[in-house]
């Protein structure tokens, strides 16, 4: 295994396809699928408030004459891969741009914010991957795509930068070999991974949490892939709130089971007195440790008024799923204009931020960024 140092490209591209296949037959092996659904909730857009978002949103496409960089990227393009090296300086810019327009096929809203929380952190180690309408899919399949993704790194950026690139581009090229989208996101995650390993990903890596939403004539779904504990929270038509995803810490007994029978040990709420995650892309210094890069998935059916926060523990540390819920509602009244242009203007700009202050002044010591998804 190469170490984050430096390592030779001569053949890279050979051995790196070979490498993946190899490792995807053993790991998917290993994996674990599990696909939920829910019945669809009584509509209940927070007390209306949301009426007519959609309207907007179909008002705003024919309007609008071009597209966000992410939403235009060519995903069908073939990678180039550069090896990545230690970081050298800090970044200067929070990743996320926002606000991102109403210009989306699956969606009402999208709210942004975050936060390098400077007084305890040197520099940014979030990031975020909005690819919507995500057309590389939607082409394929004939159904309406989105993608949405939220990185949380340690150890530097190189594994966030490496995913912001690389693993939508990936479930493309999944979802064209196997066509269901659990099983794209289970092979796109393995194979990243493995691509993170021969760029030497040694000691660093990061979560991913993916949202991949599917739209139907007749429904619309949720699909969520994870590792790590950047969480994925469904807030449905009641304002009651429910983490669909589950952290991947190694004080979580079935983690800590499963890390000890692959080879590892949990010391002190870490693996190996190491990592306070048991499931990552990147950190191959404990792949045979028991940190896996195998995703949860899941499956959910959306109704209208649900809305998803995906946020990295910076937020999740301070704020409860419910704590959460509440102040999203709280944000949404506040936003309330007779004009549903305005309230979606209003929700855009305040939505994700009040989350993000909130989580500041209860003492958050982690970097933070937020993206509150409107079905």
């Amino acid at each position: 295994m190469p170490d984050s140092d430096g390592f030779s490209l001569s053949g890279l591209l050979d051995e790196l396809e070979q490498e993946i296949e190899d490792k995807e037959r053993s790991r998917e092996q290993k994996g674990h699928v599990s696909r939920e659904k829910t019945d669809g909730a009584d509509d209940m857009n927070f007390a209306g408030l949301l009426q007519g978002l959609e309207k907007t949103n179909e008002t705003s496409k024919m309007e609008s004459s071009s597209k966000l960089s992410d939403s235009g990227a060519d995903v069908h393009a073939v990678p180039t891969f550069v090896p990545m090296a230690l970081p050298t300086a800090a970044p200067t810019a929070v990743p996320v741009d926002r606000p991102w327009t109403l210009d989306s096929e699956t969606l009402a809203l999208v709210s942004s914010a975050s936060d390098d929380n400077k007084a305890f952190r040197a520099y940014m180690e979030d990031g975020s991957k909005v690819v919507d309408p995500f057309e590389a899919v939607s082409r394929t399949s004939g159904e309406k795509f989105g993608f949405f993704a939220v990185y949380d790194g340690h150890g530097g950026r190189e594994a966030v930068d490496y995913c912001e690139l690389r693993l939508h581009e990936q479930i493309v090229q999944e979802m064209k070999r196997l066509g269901s989208p659990p099983d794209a996101l289970q092979s796109a995650f393995l194979k990243v991974d493995s691509q993170l390993g021969m760029y030497g990903a040694w000691n660093h890596g990061t979560t991913a949490t993916v949202v991949l939403i599917q739209e139907t004539k007749s429904s619309k779904r949720l699909h969520v892939a994870h590792v790590g504990d950047s969480r994925a929270v469904l807030i449905d038509g009641h304002g009651c709130a429910r983490a669909i995803t589950r952290d991947h810490r190694p004080s979580d007994p079935a983690e800590a089971q499963r890390v000890a029978a692959e080879g590892g040990k949990v010391i002190d709420g870490r693996v190996n007195k190491d990592l306070a995650i048991s499931r990552s892309l990147g950190d191959h210094r404990l792949k045979d440790k028991g940190v896996s890069a195998t995703p949860e998935v899941s499956t959910v059916k959306l109704a209208a008024g649900h809305v998803l926060i995906l946020a990295t523990d910076g937020l999740w540390d301070v704020v409860s799923d419910q704590e959460a819920c509440d102040l999203l509602e709280k944000s949404i009244q506040e936003s309330a204009s007779s004009s549903p242009e305005q309230t979606a203007e209003r929700l855009q700009a305040a939505c994700a931020q009040m989350l993000v202050e909130e989580a500041k002044r209860l003492g958050s010591r982690d970097n933070i960024l937020v993206l509150c998804l409107f079905f």
